[in-house]
């Protein structure tokens, strides 16, 4: 395999990373998945040489892909880029339909193997250049749109008659449909728009635990210069969310809870882990022992009388 690693695509997905009894939280916040598979790919030695492959994609569900290659840059070994739906997490989609069923993986092996074939038949040098000028961005996410089509359908509408088998042609069309419209980007803000960032690679595999000082937020807000990447105030976004409203953070992971919406990494995990708890409880039928939940807050001062 090291001859050729080099040349190598591989796909994932997270759940067969989870059978080797790592640690790769999930449904919590988008930072804490990243910052658990990275840390997975360091920790391990085999599931690091196919990290060293010349791209290796990770899919989480239907609601987001990593994909890592070999850095262009000599200070960097690895560049890592997440993508995701902002307002949704890893296994959200699946939630929403009733049962599963095989082929997701394939999806996603398709839509990239569509990009490799179509990338060869312009490509006039040599096949290790080839393979490292590959850009998947818009394979991910055809990939990701024909997983949430298979989630959603099935194999098909049951009438009269049963269908015939694995959806080829539908998903094949759901693929090829959304390639052209990534041709031009999409300029609106919808809660279903496919966002994308870069990752700190080193900083991240340098981190013995995961840490809630990362956000994607915050990492946004960044900018190079000649002594490196150089934080600028969240003021910026603050008065965008003045002027545009929600939509101008919708690209951030964020959530909704009833009233409240956020970006803000520790209130999102804590939320969702709360939401978590609720959800088993009620899944497992409850128990003779009551979920209790404590709220705390500063004291409210007593109002002073006229």
């Amino acid at each position: 395999m090291a001859k050729y690693r080099d040349k190598l695509i591989t796909v994932v997905s997270a759940n067969d990373l989870r059978t080797g009894s790592f640690g790769i939280s999930q449904g919590l916040s988008w930072e804490r998945t990243v910052e658990d598979t990275v840390a997975a790919l360091n920790a391990e030695p085999y599931v690091s040489q196919l990290a060293g492959c010349g791209h290796f994609l990770v899919t989480f569900s239907s609601d987001g892909v990593l994909w890592v290659r070999k850095s262009s840059r000599e200070q960097v070994a690895r560049e890592a880029r997440p993508f995701f739906y902002p307002s949704s997490f890893e296994g959200q989609s699946a939630e929403q339909c009733d049962g599963s069923m095989f082929g997701y993986l394939s999806c996603m092996v398709t839509a990239v193997a569509s990009e490799s074939a179509s990338t060869i038949q312009k490509w006039p040098r040599s096949d290790s250049e080839l393979v490292h000028s590959i850009d998947f961005s818009d394979a991910i996410a055809s990939g990701l749109a024909a997983m949430r089509d298979l989630y959603a359908n099935g194999h098909g509408q049951v009438d009269s008659e049963l269908p015939l088998g694995f959806p080829v042609d539908r998903l094949a069309h759901v693929i090829t449909k959304t390639r052209v419209k990534l041709v031009t980007p999409r300029k609106d803000n919808t809660p279903d728009q496919l966002s994308r960032c870069w990752v700190p690679w080193e900083e991240l595999s340098q981190s013995k635990t995961p840490s809630s000082d990362w956000s994607i937020a915050v990492h946004s807000q960044h900018v190079t210069g000649q002594s490196g990447r150089k934080p600028i105030p969240m003021s910026g976004l603050a008065q965008l969310v003045v002027f545009r409203g929600k939509r101008a953070i919708r690209h951030l992971p964020n959530a909704t809870f009833g009233d409240l919406f956020t970006i803000d990494r520790n209130e999102i995990e804590t939320l969702r882990t709360l939401r978590k708890l609720m959800k088993s409880y009620r899944d497992n039928g409850g128990s003779d022992k009551p979920l209790s939940f404590g709220v705390f807050a500063p004291p409210v001062p007593a109002s002073r009388s006229a």
